[in-house]
């Protein structure tokens, strides 16, 4: 049985045999709020800013539990990878996300426990509100497709 590291740095290996250069594909280690770690897949076409991440941490209990095999995980990771070519729902232009003078209006602030996110707030800015710390975060908005499409960041 592989250990976790083990089956996400196969995992990333064979999907990019299957994906050939169609895509970028790097491991993401992703700190969340609570202190909740997650590992997957960044998935970006060449000439794009943003794609997905597919968190391979359900995949592995899969596979531990011998739910699905390692080449069954590796197929459906692939296919939500591929997803991302026909998905419209991430093309969308994040070019003035770039620029401070559009991005200030989408910016927002949160309360976070400041004792379970120790480890996020030594790498994100914040600021002290009683037992608490005060977090930013932004709002990407596309309006290209006439509608507001929320994507926190």
């Amino acid at each position: 049985m592989m250990s976790f590291e083990e089956f996400a740095e196969n995992v990333v290996k064979e999907i990019r045999a299957k994906v050939g250069g169609a895509f970028q594909l790097k491991e993401h280690n992703v700190l969340k709020n609570n202190n909740v770690k997650r590992v997957g897949i960044a998935v970006t076409k060449n000439e794009e800013d943003i794609g997905p991440c597919v968190y391979l941490d359900e995949f592995y209990r899969e596979y531990e539990s011998d739910g699905m095999k390692f080449d069954e995980n590796v197929d459906e990771v692939c296919r939500l990878v591929l997803k991302h070519e026909e998905d419209d729902e991430l093309d969308f232009d994040i070019s003035g996300f770039k620029s401070w003078e559009t991005v200030r209006g989408n910016v927002y602030v949160k309360l976070i426990n400041v004792e379970q996110n120790a480890e996020l707030l030594e790498k994100i800015p914040h600021r002290m509100f009683m037992e608490l710390a005060v977090v930013y975060y932004a709002v990407a908005r596309d309006y290209t497709r006439g509608h507001r499409d929320d994507t926190y960041l």
